[in-house]
C-alpha cells in the first residue's frame, strides 16, 4: 500500500496544486454589423411617422367648431329735440282738448233743449187729447227702459200722441170695438221709424193696415241719448185698440 507521497519505487512525489486560472468564456460581441443597425434605425424612424399621420388624419375628420358670431346691439343715437316742434304739438293738443270740451258742451245743451222740447210737446198733446175724441187708443207695452223715469214717460206720450194724430179709419169697416193690434217699432237716434212689424194681428186686415199706415206717416222727435240701446236705437211695443 502506497502512502501519499510514495511512488512504486518508493520515491516520494509531491502533488503540486493547480495554479492556472480557468479560461474565461468569450462573450458574444454586442456590436451589430452596420447594415443591420441601419435597418433597425429605419424601422424606428418609421413608427412615429405613422402615428403622426394617423393623428393628422384624425384632425382632418373632426368637425371644426364654429364659434357663434357676436351680434352687437345697435344703440340708437339720441334724437335732437326741436323745441319749436314740441311747442307746436303742445298747442295743437290744447286746441284739440278745447274743441272736444266745446263739442261736449254743445251736445249737453242740445240734449237739454231736446228734453225740454219733449216735455213741452207731451204737455200739449195731453191738453189736446182732452178735447179730441180720436178713433182709438195707443198704449205702450213694457219697454224695459225705466218706466218710472218722467222724461221717458213724456217721450212715450209724444210717440203715442203723434202716431195717434195720423191714425184714421172707416168705422163702418170695423165690425166690433174689441180689435187690438200689437206692433213693434224701431226708432233711430234722430227719431226716424226704421222698422214697424206686427207682433199680434187683430184678425182684421183693414184694421192692421190703418195701424201700419199711421206709424209710417209719423215723424218723431230725436230719442234722448240715455234711452238708446247698443244698436243706437229705441225699440217699443205699442198696442192699438178701439176706443170705447
Amino acid at each position: 500500500m502506497l502512502t501519499p507521497g510514495e511512488g512504486r519505487a518508493g520515491n516520494q512525489h509531491t502533488i503540486q496544486p493547480l495554479t492556472t486560472s480557468p479560461k474565461e468564456i468569450p462573450t458574444p460581441a454586442t456590436t451589430l454589423p452596420p447594415k443591420i443597425n441601419k435597418e433597425i434605425k429605419k424601422a424606428q424612424e418609421a413608427i412615429p411617422q405613422k402615428k403622426e399621420v394617423k393623428q393628422e388624419q384624425k384632425k382632418i375628420t373632426e368637425k371644426p367648431t364654429i364659434e357663434p358670431r357676436k351680434v352687437e346691439k345697435m344703440v340708437p343715437k339720441p334724437k335732437t329735440v326741436n323745441q319749436k316742434e314740441v311747442q307746436k304739438n303742445i298747442q295743437n293738443k290744447i286746441q284739440q282738448l278745447k274743441a272736444k270740451a266745446l263739442q261736449e258742451k254743445i251736445t249737453q245743451l242740445k240734449e237739454a233743449m231736446l228734453e225740454n222740447k219733449i216735455r213741452e210737446i207731451a204737455q200739449q198733446l195731453k191738453e189736446n187729447s182732452q178735447t179730441q175724441s180720436g178713433v182709438g187708443n195707443i198704449k205702450a207695452q213694457g219697454s224695459g227702459v225705466g218706466n218710472q223715469d218722467k222724461l221717458f214717460s213724456d217721450y212715450l206720450s209724444v210717440v203715442q200722441g203723434i202716431i195717434h194724430s195720423n191714425w184714421f179709419m172707416d168705422q163702418n169697416l170695423i165690425p166690433n170695438n174689441k180689435l187690438v193690434t200689437r206692433v213693434k217699432i224701431v226708432i233711430d237716434a234722430n227719431g226716424k221709424i226704421i222698422n214697424a212689424s206686427i207682433v199680434k194681428s187683430s184678425g182684421n186686415p183693414y184694421y192692421d193696415r190703418t195701424v201700419i199706415t199711421a206709424i209710417n206717416n209719423s215723424t218723431l222727435p230725436p230719442v234722448p241719448k240715455r234711452y238708446l240701446n247698443n244698436r243706437n236705437t229705441l225699440d217699443l211695443v205699442l198696442n192699438f185698440f178701439i176706443k170705447e
